[in-house]
């Protein structure tokens, strides 16, 4: 039967921040891999808090430092753990692999016999080289980017691969936004820059933004069981 180690620490503002499971454009950071970054004040010691990719299995793997000392993750800072099975290769390599082709990702801390939720998020389908990144760090939103950012901000560089079936226009726009695309569109959202969600009406493939600030916004697409990206400016 297994034991779990638990202890009675308040741990707030620890979150999981970017999630490549299908290679990144630094090699050195191998196939899978899950940014974990310190949103707070101060720093965490991430010793013998669980990662997990199966949320119903919430105690999965248990970080453990090589030498019992503590696992300090500094404000503002981030630390990569390698999903890869390999835990020979140290203390930030898991017990887990991440599945390009969709999958769960859970932060946990064990204490008074409960395992409390840090973070958890679930991704789809990776088939693209960059990665799944809050933007901003800490507090915005998932989003595919084309880029992956291990150990560094993420940004609003999007996924490449967008389909020509669809676009988004005006662009700048000023009272409404039109899409186009011959796919069902599922949902549609948008969002600041610093990921807040903005209240819109969608009418067919029309959006009414006549109550948008100026600024930069990030509209995301369902459509055909896609997610869809397109970066807009309001005038």
């Amino acid at each position: 039967m297994a034991v779990f180690e638990e202890d009675n620490r308040s741990i707030t503002n620890l979150k999981i921040n970017e999630i490549n499971a299908n290679g990144s454009d630094d090699t050195a950071y191998g196939k899978d891999w899950i940014e974990i970054y310190n949103a707070g004040t101060t720093a965490v010691d991430l010793n013998g808090l669980y990662l997990t990719d199966k949320l119903s299995q919430k105690l999965n793997h248990r970080i453990k430092s090589e030498n019992g000392e503590p696992l300090l993750l500094a404000a503002g800072a981030y630390q990569i753990f390698f999903a890869d099975e390999k835990l020979a290769l140290g203390q930030n390599h898991l017990s887990f692999q991440l599945s390009a082709d969709g999958e769960e990702v859970g932060l946990y801390h064990l204490a008074g016999g409960n395992a409390t939720t840090l973070d958890e998020t679930t991704f789809g389908a990776q088939n693209f080289s960059g990665s799944f990144s809050r933007i901003p760090d800490g507090t915005g939103s998932f989003f595919s980017t084309i880029s992956a950012t291990p150990l560094a901000p993420n940004n609003l560089v999007l996924s490449a691969n967008e389909p020509e079936i669809l676009s988004a226009y005006p662009n700048p726009f000023d009272t409404e936004i039109n899409i186009s695309t011959d796919s069902k569109i599922e949902s549609v959202e948008l969002f600041d820059i610093i990921g807040k969600k903005q209240v819109i009406e969608v009418t067919g493939q029309k959006i009414d933004t006549r109550q948008i600030s100026s600024g930069i916004y990030l509209l995301k697409i369902n459509c055909a069981g896609q997610q869809h990206f397109v970066k807009l400016v309001k005038n």
